[in-house]
């Protein structure tokens, strides 16, 4: 058994199939099959049969479907109204990017490290924990990347401002991180 991960795997893949399809053994079949970026090679004698008999199969990781990734954000949800700064470390990229356009078209910009240091403000100062209520609108995932759009009320300000978000996430280093969030403040009406 042979194991390799992501692109590693994929490539290893497919250069095993490039060298078995020139062995000139008739009477040898061998079948190299991927599984949870397991490569499995078996070798069958007294028959012939090509690679090109076989379709290539992609399996959909458990982590990489529209319920895991709900699942994801509404972990981040739950840590975010927290305060929960710790967890908010593993959550978010480390090149993660937020851009906040509010109701009077001002646009602000911040990184990790600054909205880090703005829920741990918030954490400093015994806030009761936000409102969680969340409106759910589209979730896709595509490969390693995900996107969720969504409505929030945020009580941040003492209100319960209604934003729209966009969430991009990539799944790295074995979980899904924020990489990016677009937050619209809108009427709430």
């Amino acid at each position: 058994m042979i194991k390799a991960s992501g692109t590693a795997s994929s490539f290893l893949y497919h250069s095993l199939q490039n060298i078995l399809t020139k062995i000139s053994e008739p009477n040898l079949i061998t079948i190299v099959t991927k599984f949870n970026n397991v490569l499995r090679l078996r070798f069958f004698a007294g028959a012939t049969l090509s690679f090109s008999q076989f379709e290539k199969t992609t399996v959909t990781q458990p982590t990489h479907t529209t319920d895991a990734v709900k699942a994801f954000m509404e972990h981040l949800i739950d840590r975010a109204t927290s305060y929960d700064v710790e967890a908010l470390e593993t959550i978010y990229h480390n090149d993660l990017h937020i851009v906040i356009v509010e109701m009077d078209n001002s646009v602000k910009v911040s990184n990790k490290r600054e909205f880090i240091t703005f829920f741990s403000a918030l954490a400093a100062e015994g806030r009761e924990k936000m409102n969680d209520w969340t409106q759910w609108h589209h979730i896709h995932v595509n490969g390693n990347d995900a996107v969720a759009v969504l409505t929030r009320k945020n009580d941040v300000a003492g209100d319960d401002t209604k934003i729209r978000c966009s969430i991009d996430l990539v799944f790295e280093d074995g979980r899904w991180q924020v990489i990016r969030e677009e937050i619209f403040q809108v009427p709430n009406n």
